[in-house]
């Protein structure tokens, strides 16, 4: 099909717009596949929101990520199968080009790239067939993902409930060390909700002692990530194991104390940093919420332990 893509790629980086640019199907076609793109990342996006305080970092993460071979891939190729399936298009190799550009050119991913040059280097270049590159894999993932919805939809059972098209969200969950996302299973009068293995509470819960809880939830506990406010105003948000802290977290105490690091069974367990409210600082391991092997505690007077720390005191 993109045999003479080479003779017309000046015409795609020049812009000229060919009379199908104009038709409906074209249009709508650059909307709807645009929508499947952008609607994953904004799923991944929506994950990191719920931890207002490592957001921003954790967004730039997501940017950087975007920004890669395995996305374009993914991409162009999902335009390809999407085009594939209409009326007019689908043997329209100009038409390829120009709606896998447009869709990019709408993400504004990254405003130095020239989309157009990038989606007919693509194709002229044959890095569809360069297997066991990023470029490569990406796109047979963007190819399979939009035909496996497509056979999901030829049923038309319960299609209203069934999410279109993962695998974009699924590789950016991979990459940023966040669990993958999958469909509750819901009988046609259940709420549909999206899940980790787990149920996903979306609401606040208030406990009889006014402290509050938001996030997963496994037989009725707290489990998986989360954030918890207790009546005095101390907070904490991370990961829960059977309703205790557990795993990567962040607590802030209502009387200064700033703890940053790894929980077990709701105690500083493994490497965090210590802030106290009056500027001391430890660093280092803890175990059972001591300080507790190879650490550095700077006082704010300016002295320093450094040393092996154990049950909360620097051996000698």
């Amino acid at each position: 099909m993109f045999s003479f893509l080479s003779k017309t790629i000046n015409e795609v980086r020049k812009n000229i717009r060919l009379s199908f640019t104009k038709s409906k199907e074209f249009k709508d076609s650059i909307i709807n596949i645009t929508k499947l793109i952008e609607w994953q990342i904004k799923l991944v996006d929506t994950i990191f929101q719920r931890d207002k305080n490592s957001y921003t970092k954790n967004n730039l993460k997501l940017k950087s990520i975007l920004d890669s071979d395995w996305v374009y891939g993914y991409i162009i190729r999902l335009s390809q199968a999407y085009l594939m399936q209409t009326k007019k298009l689908k043997n329209n190799s100009r038409a390829i080009l120009i709606v896998a550009r447009d869709v990019l050119n709408i993400l504004d991913i990254n405003q130095k790239i020239k989309y157009g040059e990038l989606v007919a280097d693509y194709y002229v270049k044959k890095k569809f067939e360069e297997k066991n590159t990023d470029y490569f894999k990406g796109g047979e993932i963007g190819e399979s993902d939009y035909n496996n919805f497509l056979k999901i939809t030829d049923k038309k059972d319960k299609v209203n409930k069934l999410l279109p098209c993962l695998e974009l969200s699924q590789y950016l969950c991979s990459q940023l060390g966040i669990p993958p996302i999958n469909e509750t299973e819901n009988n046609e009068d259940e709420k549909f909700t999206l899940k980790k293995g787990i149920e996903i509470i979306e609401t606040l819960t208030t406990y009889a002692d006014g402290s509050k809880y938001v996030g997963e939830v496994k037989d009725g506990k707290p489990h998986g990530q989360g954030e918890h406010i207790d009546s005095r105003g101390s907070k904490y948000v991370g990961g829960y194991k059977t309703g205790l802290w557990h795993g990567q977290g962040e607590m802030t105490h209502h009387t200064g104390h700033h703890y940053i690091g790894e929980f077990k069974n709701n105690l500083y367990d493994g490497e965090g940093t210590l802030t106290y409210a009056k500027g001391d600082k430890y660093s280092g391991s803890w175990k059972k919420g001591v300080m507790h092997g190879k650490g550095i505690f700077k006082y704010q007077d300016g002295q320093v332990d450094e040393g092996v720390w154990e049950n909360g005191k620097l051996k000698n």
